[in-house]
């Protein structure tokens, strides 16, 4: 199961870093990146079931 977890979250990662790379070479703006980059993330983060999201959680209560 950790592997199958880190995989997603390099997933993740890497199309994260990889839309900054281009926007930003593309000549966008930080604040217009960050939010288009914001948006593709929680859009990303939808497609992640629980199990992926809550992996490793702690219990705080």
């Amino acid at each position: 199961m950790p592997e199958l977890v880190a995989g997603q979250l390099a997933w993740l990662q890497q199309t994260v870093m990889r839309s900054i790379g281009r926007a930003m070479g593309e000549g966008g703006e930080p604040i217009g990146v960050s939010r288009a980059v914001l948006a593709k993330l929680d859009a990303a983060a939808d497609l992640l079931t629980d199990v992926v999201l809550n992996y490793a959680t702690k219990d705080t209560s």
